[in-house]
């Protein structure tokens, strides 16, 4: 774990450095104790029982008395950080589940007002996107509808759909694809939230009712050096894929 800093307060520090462990962490197992965590993020362990007993209250962690303290798996199937960019495929897994698609196509598209204006693209200029549905243990968790910015192909879109159409047939998530195929690498994302009731497609992609109510993340990607990558709009049945944020009053 990294030492940490000093631009807010320590505790929210360790609730992020928190999130961050569990998300690769044998669940069947405690988390360090409240000594090591101190040792290792180099805080006290008041600031270290601070955060914990944030988390409990948030039903993140509980604490099971002469055993330690544990991930809550009385949740969602799958449960993750938002903070943290790690692809769906790589959140999967780590939650220690079988990945698989019920969905899983690439094409090319012409792009929406919605989506042009995301990627800031002309109406009808044609895209690659890339729809996946998916599952965890055979569970559907989310709907994913990636549009890859023009720039990453050099505007020749057939050919590089071409190149990278076997890697979406794998367990490969979309910025390693970016990464083995491109000059760029995704560094950041800018996600809108939203609360949405399912329409007719979503529901059977998701096998919810229609109007169920979900979550809809408009995210856009960028490199390190602010250049627009791809867009995405996940769908997400939060009956089984649950999102984690820690927020911090500002005043």
């Amino acid at each position: 774990m990294k030492k940490l800093g000093q631009k807010k307060p320590l505790y929210q520090f360790v609730q992020d450095e928190i999130l961050n462990l569990i998300e690769e962490w044998d669940k069947t197992r405690p988390l360090p104790s409240e000594a090591k965590l101190s040792k290792d993020m180099g805080v006290s362990r008041n600031t270290v029982r601070e955060a914990i007993q944030n988390l409990e209250k948030a039903d993140v962690l509980v604490k099971r008395h002469g055993v330690g303290t544990f991930v809550n798996q009385q949740r969602a199937n799958v449960v993750t950080a938002l903070n943290n960019l790690h692809g769906i495929q790589n959140i999967v897994a780590n939650e220690g589940k079988e990945l698989g698609f019920k969905q899983n196509t690439i094409a090319l598209v012409s792009v929406d007002k919605e989506i042009a204006t995301y990627l800031k693209l002309e109406l009808g200029q044609e895209v690659i996107q890339i729809v996946q549905t998916y599952l965890a243990d055979n569970e559907e968790i989310v709907k994913g509808i990636c549009y890859l910015h023009p720039d990453l192909y050099a505007e020749e879109p057939k050919k590089f759909l071409t190149t990278i159409s076997g890697s979406i047939d794998t367990k490969t998530d979309i910025f390693s694809i970016i990464n083995n195929f491109t000059d760029f690498s995704v560094d950041h994302a800018i996600t809108r939230i939203s609360a949405i009731a399912a329409d007719r497609e979503t529901a059977e992609s998701l096998s919810i009712t229609e109007n169920t109510p979900i979550v809809k993340l408009n995210e856009t990607y960028f490199d390190n050096e602010g250049n627009m990558l791809m867009h995405s709009v996940d769908l997400i049945d939060t009956e089984d894929f649950e999102l984690l944020v820690v927020r911090k009053r500002s005043f």
